[in-house]
């Protein structure tokens, strides 16, 4: 949040913030690892949460032009941060990675495929692929200008993306094989966050509702149906 981040532990919260050694109060991203370990980013940097305590700053930036922005840990454990100042990832051993093929930007998301590729959404450049032996950049162009706010990757090894502007397109082998709007059913507005279940539906929560996307169609619910609020920002 923009006043820092609240724990949430058997229905007790608690709060975390400067006061308590966070680089910042303005939270922008949270990933929990498989070690147990809660990795924040922050306008001021990326911190972590370990043994119940806050840990120091592992990469001190100043705000805003270092803000960490979106953080994915893969199957490697590889920790993959983007900031202002580039794309980095941290290994095991929290040694820092510089990533330079991939130029400093606003990162929207970050999604891993098969455990061997890594997907970046860039607001200005396009959508990066990023491959053991390889770093591709697929442009905006290719999804007529729009631009991917939320990434998920389902269980047939393609690439959902949910767009600022609206609207869904599943990527795969090298193409566009799907793409949904409103006019199909799906909730309009702009797509805040993408979910892929363990039967391989696609959740998408976006600005006038939720929808959930199968091969036979698409099914949404909007407040009027019982949501709690139009705006959905999170599944």
């Amino acid at each position: 949040t923009l006043n820092g981040l609240d724990r949430f532990r058997d229905v007790a919260v608690t709060r975390l913030s400067v006061e308590h050694g966070l680089a910042s109060d303005t939270v922008l991203a949270v990933q929990a690892r498989k070690n147990g370990s809660v990795w924040m980013g922050t306008v001021a940097g990326l911190q972590e949460w370990r043994d119940g305590r806050l840990q120091k700053n592992v990469f001190p930036t100043t705000p805003p032009t270092g803000s960490v922005g979106s953080i994915l840990e893969d199957a490697r454990e590889r920790l993959w941060v983007s900031s202002g100042l580039g794309l980095f990832y941290l290994t095991s051993g929290d040694s820092i990675q510089a990533v330079p093929e991939v130029p400093p930007g606003y990162v929207h998301a970050m999604a891993e495929q098969a455990g061997r590729t890594v997907w970046i959404s860039d607001q200005n450049k396009g959508l990066f692929r990023i491959d053991a032996n390889r770093i591709q950049l697929i442009p905006w162009s290719t999804f007529a200008g729009r631009i991917a706010r939320a990434l998920a990757v389902d269980h047939d090894g393609g690439l959902w993306l949910g767009f600022v502007e609206s609207g869904l397109a599943y990527f795969k082998n090298g193409r566009v094989e799907r793409s949904l709007s409103a006019g199909d059913g799906l909730a309009d507005g702009r797509v805040n966050d993408l979910y892929v279940d363990g039967s391989n539906a696609v959740w998408a929560a976006t600005q006038k509702g939720l929808s959930r996307v199968t091969p036979s169609g698409v099914q949404t619910l909007h407040a009027e149906d019982g949501l709690p609020c139009g705006n959905v920002q999170w599944v």
